[in-house]
């Protein structure tokens, strides 16, 4: 195959999925295999790309070349006794819901969909996403038995568990800086029931009440939806268990043009929050699966919503004796800058996948700030005051840490750059995250 010069593919702009970090990159796709070979001997900078569906500046670099998963969409084995499945990287969450439809495979469930559809199995594990299940289920990366890695060498290369450990290890949760994830065995989990009974309870008063809930409400699929915009913070919890009643037909997909104006600023998101937690508040319904996880996928384009500055979306994790510590400051700055409401959701104890991996056991706090003046001062402050708790920050999201704060969360960051040096030793594979966040000094 003739190689393509690099110079003949075209910059384009590219962001994160809420809109911030904007650059200009080489985007191509990796199915031009000669490409890979192009920018090492050219010394350019690279990193993978996925669905485009992280929040943060991982998945493209500035000045380099952007390596798309577009069109690596194929199935490539499935064994329904044992419930694997073999797939390329740029095969989706939505593309494994379609396939376990298959009468041979009614039995196994995808084990962690994470929040969206549109997610890519390399994504998924690059970024050792986690769902609503993580007590049940842990995070992706606990269910990959094995990915093929294309390295910064140009080699492909097989890791699992047992064979290449450590690039393993590396990979799940490194956020692509190890190489483009080619191929990933994933192990399916038995699947309790065809559908889910979603319900609800309110919670009037979230800053006692909210923690003590998940254990009262014990469920395959937790989560809390907090309303920040109001006087006081009030919320409603969601909890789905496995349940033998037929599903509601499926959910619509409102596919009406979203304007990118600012519809939500403080004069209507209080408004908007009322009516969310009134309308929420005793829902009782038995659905299908995807819409537990999946609910937003339903309203495309909904982050629109915040006006054309986006919105900057912020998940930090702290152990569970630190949680309504942890709660209190993310309110207390949530006064200081704009921020409509926060999902919480409880971790349990399932190991680490990987060395950089946001999941551990606590609680997760995910908020979404409008993009307005001073809004990173006022992170940049939470931060500190969220270190001293134990703190972890989710790399998929993160848009405002520094190399120093890096330094303070990521327990195993040195081990990790052991083995990245080693399998990268002239720092090739850079994002503008690791960039920023100096992932790879040498």
């Amino acid at each position: 195959m003739t190689p393509i010069p690099l110079s003949m593919i075209p910059e384009r702009p590219v962001a994160g999925w809420s809109g911030r970090c904007p650059a200009r990159t080489r985007v191509a796709s990796l199915a031009d295999s000669t490409l890979p070979a192009s920018a090492a001997e050219s010394a350019t900078l690279w990193i993978p790309r996925g669905g485009g569906n992280s929040f943060s500046d991982c998945a493209y670099v500035s000045k380099g070349l952007t390596f798309s998963s577009e069109g690596m969409d194929r199935i490539l084995e499935v064994d329904s006794d044992q419930g694997r499945v073999l797939c390329e990287a740029g095969v989706t969450n939505r593309d494994l819901f379609e396939l376990l439809e298959r009468p041979d495979l009614h039995a196994w469930a995808l084990p962690v969909p994470g929040g969206t559809g549109h997610v890519t199995v390399g994504g998924a594990s690059a970024g050792d996403i986690h769902g609503k299940n993580h007590p049940a289920q842990g995070s992706y990366g606990n269910h990959v038995q094995a990915m093929q890695v294309l390295t910064a060498s140009g080699r492909e290369v097989w890791c699992s568990a047992d064979e290449n450990r450590d690039l393993f290890r590396a990979t799940l949760g490194g956020m692509g800086l190890t190489g483009f994830i080619r191929k990933v065995r994933l192990q399916l989990v038995p699947l309790p029931a065809q559908a889910l009974h979603l319900q609800t309870r309110p919670i009037p008063d979230a800053m006692t009440g909210t923690l003590r809930l998940f254990d009262e409400e014990p469920a395959e699929l937790q989560m809390a939806w907090l309303d920040l915009a109001g006087r006081r913070v009030r919320g409603v919890l969601h909890f789905s268990r496995p349940t033998a009643r037929p599903p509601r037909p499926p959910r619509r997909i409102l596919r009406l043009p979203i304007p990118r104006i600012a519809f939500l600023n403080p004069w209507t998101a209080p408004w908007i929050n009322r009516a969310i937690y009134r309308l929420h508040s005793h829902l009782d319904q038995v659905v299908r699966p995807q819409e537990a996880h999946h609910p937003l996928d339903a309203i495309p384009g909904f982050q629109k919503a915040y006006g054309p500055r986006g919105f900057v979306e912020y998940q930090f994790l702290v152990p569970p004796g630190q949680a309504e510590e942890g709660l209190r400051i993310l309110v207390e700055a949530a006064r200081k800058a704009p921020a409509f409401h926060c999902v919480v959701k409880r971790f349990g104890p399932h190991p680490p996948a990987g060395l950089l991996s946001f999941a551990q056991e606590g609680f997760t706090f995910t908020t979404l700030f409008a993009a307005r003046a001073g809004v990173f001062e006022v992170l940049d402050e939470l931060t500190e005051r969220l270190i001293p708790l134990g703190a972890r920050f989710n790399l998929t999201k993160d848009i405002c840490m520094t190399s120093r704060h890096l330094e303070k969360t990521q327990v195993h960051l040195e081990e990790w750059r052991q083995i990245v040096r080693r399998w990268d030793p002239e720092g090739r594979i850079q994002s503008n995250l690791s960039l920023r966040l100096r992932l790879k000094p040498w």
